[in-house]
């Protein structure tokens, strides 16, 4: 009996596709937000209207009005709060009201006073030029206090460089002081017929006993 020889090719066997299996992220641990600092909101400072620097005068921002009662305000007094002026009130030199009839002055009142009263606005003038004159005059007074201010600055400078350092000057002071209490004393006791020129012979009499 013949044996079939004839060889069987094995089909191929195709290759199951495999699912991708998902990647899950590793949680991430979130940064701690940090707030950045800040800046601690302090009031702003006024600069003064001149800084003296040895002999020089370092000038700044004009001054208003308002900045007038500062030097009654460290001596105390109705400098301390300004209270408001009474337009109604407002006299010239001469006494006469400078207020029109629908209330508004006529020209700076001479009863009104910087370092008591607060100052005035350009609605409390009959006009713009004289609100300007008004302005005017109080720069007039700032300019006055400044003039003043230098001048004791010079007497000052013209003491200490003749009697010595500040305490020196301030021994002269009182010296001085001393010796116009003296002469008062002495004019008053003369009026009242008591010798005082012979005192220097009844202290060295005194001091001899």
């Amino acid at each position: 009996m013949a044996t079939d020889t004839k060889k069987v090719t094995p089909r191929p066997v195709a290759a199951q596709p495999v699912a991708a299996k998902p990647v899950v992220a590793a949680p991430v641990a979130a940064k701690p937000v940090v707030a950045a600092p800040v800046a601690p909101v302090t009031a702003p400072v006024t600069a003064p209207v001149s800084t003296l620097v040895g002999a020089a005068t370092v000038a700044t921002a004009a001054p208003t009005e308002e900045a007038a009662a500062a030097p009654a305000a460290k001596k105390g007094g109705p400098g301390m709060i300004r209270e408001d002026f009474a337009i109604a009130t407002a006299v010239d030199a001469a006494g006469a009201s400078v207020v029109d009839a629908n209330g508004k002055l006529t020209a700076t009142p001479a009863n009104w006073n910087m370092n008591k009263h607060k100052s005035f606005k350009q609605e409390d003038f009959v006009d713009e030029p004289t609100f300007m004159e008004y302005k005017a005059s109080v720069s007039d007074l700032w300019a006055k206090r400044y003039i003043d201010a230098a001048a004791n600055y010079r007497a000052q400078a013209i003491n200490i460089r003749k009697f010595g350092n500040a305490d020196d000057l301030k021994r002269m002071n009182k010296l001085e002081k001393m010796r116009k209490e003296y002469a008062a004393l002495a004019a008053e006791m003369a009026a009242e017929g008591i010798h005082v020129d012979a005192l220097p012979e009844i202290t060295a009499a005194t001091a001899a006993a």
